[in-house]
């Protein structure tokens, strides 16, 4: 199996998402052309910005159809890093709120790529919020053969991505969590 190196953005202007990107995430850029930029993310990740004018094949999709995601130490982080973006005036998307998945947010980019910060699993004691109600446990359904629904392998799926982020665990125990930014 090839090694994962690239995450490609298509962009308006490469050398100004480059800069966004340079100054967003504190890393220089390491190449940067009128149709290509690139800047180190981690462990060997690059992040490509390519213009979305050059791309070949011709790009289809718009921009926000899909999320690069940073990992957090912790839900202060979360907040901390909401607040910078903020202050630097990117678009928020979605406020601090606590998930299924975690604490995070979303912010968007000058080209309107999805920029996700989350903290993984339940952090209700650490933001001072409640937790109230219970999930259902996990049941999977049979798996999927020809003709059926995709439902189905659709929620087991989603079930193995709760276990692997630590939402759930394999004996299908999850609690809901609601929580709202904290006030103050």
């Amino acid at each position: 199996m090839p090694s994962f190196s690239f995450v490609l953005l298509y962009v308006e202007n490469p050398p100004a998402s480059a800069a966004f990107y340079a100054d967003l995430l504190g890393r220089p850029a390491i190449e940067t052309s009128p149709t290509f930029a690139m800047l180190p993310l981690s462990d060997g990740v690059m992040l490509g910005l390519w213009s979305r004018k050059t791309v070949e094949p011709a790009a289809v999709g718009p921009a926000g159809g899909g999320e690069v995601a940073f990992t957090a130490d912790n839900a202060a982080a979360v907040r901390a890093t909401f607040a910078d973006w903020k202050r630097r005036g990117l678009n928020i998307i979605q406020e601090p709120v606590q998930m299924d998945f975690g604490y995070t947010f979303v912010a968007a980019d000058p080209d309107g790529h999805r920029l996700r910060v989350f903290v993984p699993g339940p952090h209700e004691q650490e933001l001072g919020c409640s937790r109230f109600g219970r999930a259902r446990p996990y049941r999977p359904k049979q798996r999927v053969h020809a003709g059926q629904s995709r439902q189905g392998a659709s929620e087991h799926d989603m079930a193995m991505i709760a276990v692997a982020m630590g939402v759930m665990d394999v004996s299908g125990r999850a609690e809901s969590r609601a929580c709202l930014r904290p006030s103050g």
